[in-house]
């Protein structure tokens, strides 16, 4: 269903797959801009978009080359969602001892996501126990911060794949879900456009 009043902010940290984002979004039926994060604080206090995304990138967030996102869009009381380096940017915000580089974290390719069993995320609705994910990172989270649950793991649990802090309006997921490779049919993106951004 076409909603021409919902604005989402797509903070581009430097993915292959950000366009991809938006045209998901606009399959969906909502309008959403893409911006440099540098450019993306002052254009959300000046718009009031309805919710943010921020996408996933090749850098790691404790790199002095790493993209500047300014915490200040943690203060907007807009909802956000974290794909991949955004995931762990979310994390790292929070505590950055919770970003880690280890083997067991790298992940290149289809992997299998498993949801939580108890109580289950809203942006995870409409969506099987376990689905195969297009996974793409060097780093992971490896303690969910303050605060946040995990709400997807994927490796017998010993990858965080997804956390979440719904009082503080903060998903993420670790995994790339706008891309064709992820089963979930543009669930997850629906969700939480329609879940979070328009409710």
């Amino acid at each position: 269903m076409e909603n021409k009043i919902v604005q989402i902010l797509i903070i581009d940290l430097g993915s292959q797959y950000t366009e991809v984002i938006r045209r998901s979004l606009r399959y969906l039926g909502f309008r959403s801009i893409v911006l440099k994060p540098e450019e993306s604080l002052h254009w959300a206090r000046q718009n009031n978009p309805k919710g943010i995304i921020l996408s996933g990138g090749s850098a790691s967030v404790y790199d002095l080359e790493a993209p500047k996102i300014s915490t200040e869009l943690l203060h907007l009381d807009i909802p956000i969602l974290g794909i991949c380096f955004g995931m762990q940017w979310l994390a790292y915000v929070q505590d950055q001892s919770s970003v880690h580089h280890v083997l067991e974290g790298k992940s290149y390719g289809s992997v299998e996501i498993n949801f939580s069993e108890n109580q289950k995320s809203r942006l995870f609705e409409n969506l099987k126990e376990k689905i195969i994910a297009w996974s793409s990172h060097g780093d992971s989270v490896k303690d969910v911060p303050e605060g946040f649950r995990i709400t997807a793991t994927s490796k017998g649990g010993m990858v965080i794949e997804a956390i979440e802090n719904e009082a503080k309006k903060l998903w993420a997921v670790q995994f790339h879900p706008e891309v064709n490779q992820t089963e979930d049919e543009n669930i997850i993106l629906k969700n939480f456009a329609k879940i979070f951004v328009v409710a």
